[in-house]
This record gives C-alpha cells, structure tokens and sequence, in this order.
C-alpha cells in the first residue's frame, strides 16, 4: 500500500466517511477542551461533594465517547477494525 493510498482512505473512500471523519476529529477536540477546563477548575476547589460531582462527570463523558465510538466510528471502514478496543477501554477508564 502506498503513501497516497493511506492517505486517501484516512480522508474517506466517500463524502458521507469525510463529514464522519470531520465530525469526529471536532468532536475529540471539543471533549479534550472541557476535559481539560473542568480539570483547571476542580484543581482550585476542595469540596468534597463537588469532587464526587465531578468524577460522575467525568464517566459520564467516557461513557458519551464509548458510545460515540460504537455508533460512528464503526462505519468508517479505515477505523473500523479500532472501534471495539478503544470503546473496551474509554468503558475501563470510565470504572476506573
């Protein structure tokens, strides 16, 4: 396989896979910003009912990117054979 077919495939074999793969791209950078402010903001707090809030929130945002991945990711075929490892595995950090 060459350079330029890796690359083809990463940007989608067709349109519907290029918006999929476009939506995901915007949809990991927005999930790592607030994951990334609530971590700046709950630094600064020493409430203890308030660290509980936040680490529901914090599964709850694992558990919209397992499902994300489940639902979109799986439909790419350049993606398809990494979906189920990385949802076993947003599902682990989640529990932990």
């Amino acid at each position: 396989m060459t350079v330029t077919e890796i690359a083809s495939k990463l940007v989608g074999s067709t349109p519907h896979d290029e918006l999929l793969i476009r939506t995901l791209n915007s949809f990991s950078g927005l999930l790592l910003f607030a994951i990334g402010f609530l971590l700046f903001m709950v630094a600064c707090v020493k409430d203890k009912e308030f660290q509980i809030f936040f680490a529901k929130g914090c599964v709850l945002l694992h558990v919209a990117m397992a499902i994300w991945r489940v639902y979109f990711e799986r439909k790419l075929e350049i993606l398809n054979h990494d979906w189920l490892r990385q949802v076993v595995g947003d599902i682990v950090l989640a529990l932990s």
